[in-house]
C-alpha cells in the first residue's frame, strides 16, 4: 500500500496540471451524464484552461468537443456547431484522423436537430469514411446508428430499422449501454413508424430500463416523449399526455430548450385531439412564442392553431 501511495505521489509531483486535469475531466463526464450541465461545463471549461497552459492541442480539442456535446444537451445548437468546429480544426492541424471522425459525427448531429437532414448525412458520411479507414468499430458503429436516426427524420423507416438492428447486437457484444440505450430507442420509434406497435414498447421500454440503471436524465425525456408518440399513435391520447406532460417537466427541469419545445408541441396536438381546443391553443401559441429557430416546430404549431381555429366558430367547438 505504501510502495502504490509512493508511486501515486511521485507520478502527480512530476505533471501536477494533467493529474487535475483528469479529476475535472471525470467529474465533467458524470455531471453530463445526470443532466447537470452548469457543472459540466465549468469542469470541462477547467480542463481546457489546464490543457491550454500545459500546451497539448489534441486534449484541448477534446475538451473543446466535450463543451460542444454539453452545448448539444442544452439545445444549444448555434454554440455547439462552433465548438464541433473549433474542435475539427485543432484536430486537421495535428493531423489526428480519429478526433476529426468524432467532429463530423457530433456536427452531424448538430445538423439533425437543426432539421438539415441531407447536410447531417453528408456528415455522418466523411465521419464513417474515417472511422472505415481506421477500422474502428465503435466509430462505425455509433455513425450507423446516427444516420439510422436520421433516416427517421425523412421517413426512411425501413432502412432506419435495417440499420438499427446491426448496431444493436454490436452495442451489447461490447457491452456499451449508452450506446445501447440509443439503439434501442431507435429501433423503438422505427417499429412504430411501421406499425409494429408490440415491438415498439417492447424495445422503448429496454431504453428505459437502460436509462433508469445508467441515470442519464437527458435521454429519459426523448424516452418519454417517445413512448407518449406510441400511446398517441394507438388513439390513448389520456395516456400520451400524461407522458408528454412528464417529458416537459423533466425537459424544463434539465434546461433543455428544444424537448421543452417538441413536448409542449406534443401536449397542445394531444389537447387538440382530445376536444379541448383552449388548452390546445394555449400550449400551441407558447410554442410560437418560444426563442427557438427550429422552422419545423413552429410551422407544425402554426398548422395546429390553423386546424383548431378553422374548427372553432363564434368561440364555440364544431
Amino acid at each position: 500500500m505504501n510502495t502504490a501511495r509512493k508511486t501515486f505521489w511521485e507520478k502527480f509531483y512530476q505533471n501536477p496540471h494533467s493529474h487535475v486535469s483528469e479529476v475535472y475531466e471525470s467529474r465533467g463526464e458524470v455531471h453530463r451524464l445526470v443532466s447537470m450541465y452548469d457543472k459540466a461545463l465549468y469542469d470541462f471549461g477547467k480542463c481546457l484552461a489546464i490543457n491550454e497552459i500545459l500546451n497539448d492541442n489534441k486534449r484541448k480539442a477534446k475538451f473543446i468537443s466535450q463543451i460542444g456535446n454539453v452545448c448539444l444537451h442544452k439545445s444549444d445548437f448555434e454554440k455547439a456547431e462552433i465548438k464541433f468546429n473549433q474542435s475539427l480544426e485543432i484536430y486537421k492541424s495535428i493531423l489526428d484522423s480519429g478526433g476529426m471522425a468524432y467532429c463530423y459525427q457530433q456536427l452531424g448531429k448538430t445538423f439533425q436537430y437543426k432539421e438539415k437532414f441531407k447536410e447531417a448525412d453528408e456528415l455522418y458520411n466523411q465521419a464513417f469514411e474515417i472511422y472505415k479507414e481506421l477500422n474502428e468499430e465503435n466509430g462505425i458503429n455509433a455513425v450507423l446508428l446516427n444516420k439510422a436516426d436520421n433516416f427517421l427524420s425523412i421517413g426512411k423507416y425501413n432502412e432506419a430499422l435495417n440499420l438499427t438492428e446491426k448496431t444493436i447486437f454490436f452495442f451489447y457484444s461490447n457491452k456499451n449501454k449508452i450506446n445501447l440505450l440509443r439503439a434501442y430507442q431507435t429501433y423503438g420509434k422505427a417499429m412504430r413508424e411501421l406499425g409494429n406497435h408490440v415491438g415498439s414498447i417492447e424495445y422503448l421500454n429496454k431504453a428505459v430500463s437502460l436509462s433508469r440503471e445508467i441515470g442519464e436524465k437527458g435521454s429519459m425525456v426523448h424516452l418519454l416523449c417517445d413512448i407518449g408518440l406510441e400511446y398517441y399513435s394507438r388513439g390513448d391520447y389520456v395516456q400520451a399526455k400524461e407522458l408528454f406532460i412528464e417529458s416537459y417537466n423533466l425537459a424544463l427541469q434539465q434546461n433543455m430548450t428544444f424537448m421543452n419545445a417538441v413536448s409542449i408541441l406534443n401536449i397542445g396536438d394531444v389537447c387538440q385531439k382530445m376536444g379541448d381546443n383552449v388548452a390546445a391553443l394555449t400550449y400551441l401559441h407558447k410554442v410560437r412564442s418560444l426563442d427557438l429557430n427550429i422552422v419545423g416546430i413552429k410551422d407544425e404549431a402554426e398548422r395546429l392553431i390553423e386546424v383548431i381555429n378553422s374548427n372553432m366558430k363564434g368561440g364555440e367547438i364544431t
